[in-house]
């Protein structure tokens, strides 16, 4: 067996990296290597992951995040605007995206990796801002109390700018 934990390296790509057999195992979410490259020699860790994704979505309400924002908190106290700005463009953004995957204009693995996300939560498979994302944020807070991540309970609130908590 290789190293059992490896960070990823900058300009590493992972699925012909696996394809060439020079690491053995990757984690990856519901935009794996195996959706990218076909090949019997890359195979999910579960069958039917899309069936076990919306289970798991269905009994826990949790949402897999795959992506976060942080801005440090000096740089919003510099910019009182900033974090209303920032989740105006994204919004705006996410906007004309959604439009085109919904149209058909995205086709690519990524894009289809939504698609099926969608049709496992629901209308929105990019939700922003606090109350999409609660279950989802308490209970990673919560694993991460648990396995001495973090020294304490964090409320989910105390994680956005206030100006954004009613923004989605």
């Amino acid at each position: 067996m290789k190293n059992a934990v490896a960070p990823r390296k900058v300009g590493i790509n992972v699925g012909k990296s696996q394809l060439r057999h020079i690491i053995d195992t990757v984690i990856q979410g519901n935009q794996g290597c195996y959706r990218y490259y076909r090949s019997d020699d890359i195979v999910p860790l579960f069958h039917e992951p899309d069936r076990l994704d919306a289970e798991w979505h269905r009994k826990t309400g949790i949402y897999p995040i795959s992506h976060m924002l942080v801005v440090k908190n000096a740089a919003l106290e510099s910019n009182p605007d900033l974090a209303e700005a920032v989740c105006g463009v994204f919004g705006a953004a996410k906007a004309f995206y959604m439009g085109r995957l919904r149209a058909g204009d995205e086709a690519g693995p990524a894009d289809q990796a939504l698609l099926r996300m969608a049709r496992i939560v629901g209308e929105d498979p990019i939700p922003y801002g606090l109350e999409s994302s609660r279950t989802t944020l308490e209970t990673f807070v919560r694993f991460n109390v648990e396995q001495k991540v973090i020294p304490q309970h964090v409320a989910a609130e105390e994680l956005f700018p206030e100006a954004t908590l009613a923004l989605a």
